[in-house]
């Protein structure tokens, strides 16, 4: 967050800024480039997830690999069990209500982003 923060600053916005017009650009670039780079990556995340599905079960049915899937659940319910998931949910949340025209200008530039694509 003080990474942002900073890089904005460092080109001249500042979202605490009461002027609308500074907090909608920067919101709608940012949520452009957020959204287009999501969907870039995005795919290819799907692409490579859904291909080491298909090569796995193949390789199941095929008995070159066995799995035991109560240690992989147990395994999974630990780490899980371990993450603290609020935390960044009520920042994000306090952010979002602190500066509602950098948030809706940047949910318009995602969206615009994500369907660039």
């Amino acid at each position: 967050m003080k990474n942002i923060k900073g890089t904005l600053q460092s080109m001249g916005i500042s979202i605490k800024n009461p002027n609308a017009v500074k907090q909608l650009v920067a919101g709608s670039a940012a949520g452009f480039a957020t959204g287009y780079l999501t969907m870039m990556v995005g795919k290819k995340v799907i692409f490579a997830v859904g291909g080491s599905i298909v090569a796995f079960q193949l390789a199941q049915s095929y008995g070159v690999t066995k799995m035991n899937w109560d240690d992989v659940r147990s395994k999974t319910k630990a780490v899980v069990d371990k993450l603290d998931t609020n935390d960044w949910r009520v920042k994000a949340k306090v952010y979002a209500k602190s500066n509602m025209c950098f948030t809706a200008s940047f949910v318009g530039g995602f969206l615009m982003g994500a369907s660039y694509t």
